[in-house]
């Protein structure tokens, strides 16, 4: 999954176009079917919503900036934040 949080609205469809490519040809190095999914909006909400999904999720630590990841977090940072708030809240 990747989900885009960058751009303009009117600029989304396009983005959305070049991410579908890129990991269209990413997927097709596996020997393994892949789901493909593109979501919009903040990454570690739409990762979680997916995850609750489909089950699972595996997440890879690749960030765009290290300044970023420091005064923000990581979407990795920020999906465990909310997987253990949530089953803090369940229990």
């Amino acid at each position: 999954m990747h989900v885009i949080d960058y751009g303009k609205p009117e600029d989304i469809k396009l983005i959305t176009e070049d991410v579908l490519r890129m990991l269209e040809e990413y997927a097709g190095r596996f020997k393994f079917e892949c789901d493909i999914e593109i979501g919009t909006g903040i990454a570690s909400n739409a990762i979680m919503n997916e995850s609750m999904i489909k089950g699972s999720t595996v997440i890879g630590k690749k960030g765009r900036s290290v300044i970023k990841d420091l005064l923000l977090g990581s979407t990795a940072d920020g999906i465990m934040r909310i997987y253990v708030t949530g089953f803090a809240h369940s229990m």
